[in-house]
Order: structure tokens, then C-alpha cells, then sequence
């Protein structure tokens, strides 16, 4: 299961696009006055509330990941279940750039 490259690579990809949304948001509202839209989070939320923000969902994802991978689920699943959370995150990190730059 820890050598598995599927289910690393879709817990690399999830983190990555988290990542990008954090940056992105914090760059739109620290160098061009635009304001946070999320839910629970200030208007001028620092970096360590945005990544404390994802960290419920990224537990999930990491723990559906490794449990898909201990009941030997098909990897078209593994990937399908985790395509939601990284396009949303994608989605958003680039409408702070189109709204907001």
C-alpha cells in the first residue's frame, strides 16, 4: 500500500491544487484589495488559515485514498472520486485570477 504510485500521485495532484488555491487566494487579496469569499474565513485571511481551512478535506481525501488502495479498488475509482476536490480547488484559485488581477 505506502508503494502504491496511484494513490500517491492523486494525494500529490489533491495537495497541489489545494496549494494553488491557497497562493492564488492569498496573492488576490494581499497585493489587489479583493476580499475572501469562503466560508468561515475572514476577509483577509493569513496563509495558515487557508491551509487550516482545506485540512478537513484534505484528511478525507488522503483517508478515502488509502482505504480505496486497501480494498484494491479500481484505479478509474481512485481517480474518479478525487477528480471533484481537485477541480474545485483549480476552479477557484483561477477565478482569483480572472476576478480579481
Amino acid at each position: 500500500m505506502v508503494k502504491n504510485k496511484t494513490m500517491w500521485t492523486a494525494i500529490g495532484i489533491d495537495l497541489a491544487a489545494g496549494a494553488f488555491d491557497v497562493e492564488m487566494s492569498h496573492e488576490g487579496y494581499a497585493h489587489h484589495r479583493c476580499v475572501e469569499g469562503g466560508e468561515g474565513l475572514p476577509p483577509h485571511a493569513s496563509r495558515a488559515q487557508l491551509y487550516k481551512h482545506n485540512v478537513g478535506e484534505q484528511v478525507f481525501v488522503i483517508a478515502y485514498d488509502l482505504m480505496a488502495t486497501k480494498i484494491k479498488m479500481p484505479r478509474w475509482l481512485l481517480y474518479g472520486m478525487d477528480v471533484y476536490p481537485i477541480e474545485a480547488h483549480m476552479r477557484a484559485g483561477l477565478r482569483w485570477y480572472e476576478n480579481c488581477w
